[in-house]
């Protein structure tokens, strides 16, 4: 975002009142009440909640740029820094002064990784449905006189670029404020929309203003809900069942199963007297790094005397994502298991290794004036964007 500020108001304490100001603030009712509501009820109408007491006028240039954030988070970067970034090469285009300190000197690193040697709103670029190149850094029709002119033309029509507002009843000096102050409140609250934060999966709503979703900082997963690296995904090993085992010479065999996953193991209760056993036990690592995991190995024993327990035999499975039945061959007889890996959300490859983009679906943006309509291919796990401007200059006919 760029202010071009020309200049300042400030409305002076205790200003003077215009005359049908003082006049509706005569006609409102002694004492505020469910009888005198209405009257209070139209003076807000009339004069509003709020007014002005600051405002700096002069242009206002927005530059929203949408950034697929997990992809960003897979390379090791975060929305914040793609925005100082973005904002640094706005600034260049449109001033043509060249930023020299940390963050520019930080996004110059980041552009050699991320950009593949253009800059960073030629990397990220997904605009659709919107034709408005006058301020961006990126057009070919040489439209730097325009833009000066738009600048110029906002000394003599400039736009309201920042304000400060105080409540209305605060004009008031009689003991009609404190009945104003409460019918704003009322109204206020009236009128008020109720702010639903719906978050899915671990997220959680923010306790800011604003309705967005966090999830917990953990070394997997983001802030954004975003995978911290690739290859993670959650690893479930089931052990069903054995068929023909044979671990002793008088009785059936007594078994169980290790399962050795990286550094852990987990192991099955013990079926007595069986040489069929059925277990249907579940084995989970949420996440898994594939990086660092790259195969599971299976052990079915026979016990004996705890210390002495004979292992009937044992498998190696090599892990890539899907769910797979298989079979382990053992020295006598088989084990039937299955071994689930689903990547991670955002994540899908044999190794899930890649990105995966999120389904896309249409949606409108349109600025309050109602002068810019645009349309994305909207998606979850976006930052979405949109160049406009504030000042005289039509942006779109």
């Amino acid at each position: 975002m760029l202010n071009s500020p020309q200049c300042q108001f400030n409305l002076k304490q205790n200003p003077s009142l215009i005359h049908y100001f003082k006049e509706s603030v005569k006609s409102l009712p002694e004492s505020y009440s469910v009888k005198t509501k209405y009257e209070y009820l139209q003076f807000i109408k009339r004069y509003g909640t709020h007014y002005i007491s600051q405002a700096d006028v002069g242009s206002e240039v927005v530059e929203v740029t949408a950034i697929k954030t997990c992809q960003v988070a897979l390379q090791g970067a975060s929305v914040e820094e793609l925005k100082d970034c973005l904002n640094i090469e706005t600034n260049v285009a449109v001033t043509g002064k060249v930023e020299a300190n940390a963050k520019a000197s930080a996004c110059r690193e980041l552009s050699q990784k991320m950009t593949r040697q253009n800059n960073f709103h030629q990397t990220f670029n997904e605009r659709t449905c919107i034709k408005f190149d006058l301020l961006s850094i990126n057009n070919k029709d040489n439209n730097a006189a325009e833009f000066e002119t738009w600048m110029e033309s906002l000394k003599k029509d400039p736009d309201i670029v920042t304000y400060s507002l105080e409540p209305v009843h605060d004009l008031l000096k009689s003991e009609l404020k404190e009945n104003l102050q409460k019918a704003v409140s009322e109204y206020i609250m009236e009128k008020a929309l109720w702010k639903d934060c719906s978050c899915t999966g671990n997220s959680q709503p923010s306790e800011g203003a604003k309705c967005t979703c966090f999830c917990p900082r953990s070394e997997f997963l983001t802030p954004s809900c975003c995978p911290a690296k690739k290859g993670l995904a959650k690893l479930v090993v089931t052990i069903r069942s054995g068929s023909g085992l044979w671990g002793d010479y008088i009785s059936k065999t007594d078994s169980y199963v290790k399962v050795n996953i990286g550094t852990k193991t987990f192991k099955t209760g013990t079926i007595w007297n069986n040489d069929n056993p059925v277990w249907n036990t579940s084995f989970d690592i949420n996440p898994a790094d594939l990086e660092l995991i790259t195969s599971i190995d299976i052990e079915v024993w026979d016990v004996d005397s705890g210390y002495d327990d004979d292992r009937l035999g044992s498998c190696k499975k090599t892990l890539t994502s899907g769910d797979k039945s298989d079979v382990c061959h053992l020295d006598h007889g088989t084990l039937n298991y299955k071994v689930r890996v689903e990547c991670m959300q955002h994540l899908v490859g044999e190794h899930c290794q890649e990105y995966l983009e999120s389904p896309s679906h249409p949606v409108l943006l349109v600025l309050p004036n109602g002068q810019l309509k645009a349309c994305f291919n909207s998606q979850p796990g976006h930052v979405y964007s949109l160049l406009c401007c504030r000042g005289n200059f039509q942006v779109i006919n």
